[in-house]
């Protein structure tokens, strides 16, 4: 479910909208997580033709601050590929304490089908980083979460809310799909369901993209595309759409001061098809 607003709309629209949006809000929200006994295991999403092809490149990055905070490494790795019928983002956050791996496959009309996390501690003697690993499964009824924590027991949830249409994650460069798949103008904004990996409820149906006029960042090599989430968060992107940096300081790692920081372990790599 998505809401769309045209830039320059009257104040009375406007106040109409947000009206509006609290009532999908409401309607849309229905219960909160819930812990269950078991949930529906779906298999690794495929077009039916066996194994997904490595398929070809629409998007990438490496960011990193462009003056490192208090010394503490931050690097964000992205790429999105079209694989086959389907869409699939990765992504892998690299700092000094945590690292995070991510992936997002989406169906051929840009809806998120799963959303895949694990954590791991950058420093700690278990040879498999400690994972905390989540599964977001957006295929049923009823989007679930299947978590299996560190000391490896496993926990079972169903997830209230709605059908994302979209995905938030501590990476910047995974909102590229919702920007593309949004294509606003200057001044529209979009209202969206989405599952947020950051918040309590992790399903939120009042979530707004917004762009922003263009902006001349010299830091990125000249203008730039701004899109707001939750009307706070801006990020940058280039004319394709593509996350490039944010107005916390991220930029592209060519761009940034410093050497890049030494690689963290990588635990084997991430399994988003067999775990948890």
């Amino acid at each position: 479910m998505s809401l769309r607003i045209r830039g320059h709309a009257g104040w009375l629209a406007r106040c109409a909208v947000v009206f509006l949006a609290l009532g999908i809000f409401a309607a849309c929200k229905g219960p909160k997580r819930r812990d269950v006994e078991r949930v529906d295991r779906f298999s690794y999403p495929d077009c039916g033709r066996g194994a997904l092809p490595a398929g070809e490149v629409l998007a990438s990055g490496t960011l990193r601050p462009a003056v490192a905070r208090g010394g503490l490494p931050y690097v964000e790795r992205y790429e999105i590929r079209r694989r086959d019928c389907l869409v699939v983002a990765t992504a892998r956050i690299e700092t000094s304490l945590e690292l995070t791996d991510l992936e997002i496959v989406y169906d051929a009309a840009g809806k998120p089908l799963r959303v895949w996390r694990r954590n791991t501690l950058a420093v700690t003697p278990n040879p498999d980083g400690k994972p905390d690993i989540a599964l977001y499964e957006l295929r049923g009824e009823i989007p679930t979460l299947i978590h299996r924590r560190p000391d490896g027991g496993v926990e079972y949830q169903t997830l209230g809310g709605g059908r994302p249409v979209a995905v938030i994650t501590r990476a910047r460069g995974l909102l590229t799909p919702w920007i593309r798949s949004a294509d606003l103008a200057p001044g529209e904004s979009v209202h969206d369901v989405v599952i947020d990996l950051d918040t309590p409820d992790l399903i939120r149906a009042d979530v707004m993209l917004r762009r922003e006029a263009d902006m001349e960042r010299p830091e990125l090599g000249g203008r730039v595309r701004v899109y707001t989430v939750y009307g706070r968060e801006a990020v940058f992107t280039d004319d394709t759409g593509a996350v490039v940096g944010d107005l916390a300081g991220l930029v592209p790692s060519e761009r940034a001061s410093g050497p890049m920081p030494a690689p963290q372990p990588l635990y084997g790599g991430p399994d988003p098809v067999h775990t948890p």
